[in-house]
């Protein structure tokens, strides 16, 4: 994982939303879905963050 990776991961955290964390980080929001996939797979993780109504909130084991 590079400091892009982490960079987009600390991004959704914070924004809680994909399309927001995509603008914020001037990428497009496709591409940003697909870096989060590869990022949960890294870490052996299936997708499990939850999509709530206020975007998407990171469990426990997700959190930076």
């Amino acid at each position: 994982m590079d400091d892009k990776d982490w960079r987009i991961l600390k991004t959704i955290a914070e924004e809680r939303n994909l399309t927001k964390a995509a603008a914020r980080l001037y990428i497009s929001q496709p591409k940003v879905f697909h870096q989060f996939n590869i990022i949960q797979h890294l870490f052996a993780q299936p997708t499990d963050e939850d999509h709530c109504q206020h975007g998407i909130a990171l469990n426990n084991l997700n959190q930076i």
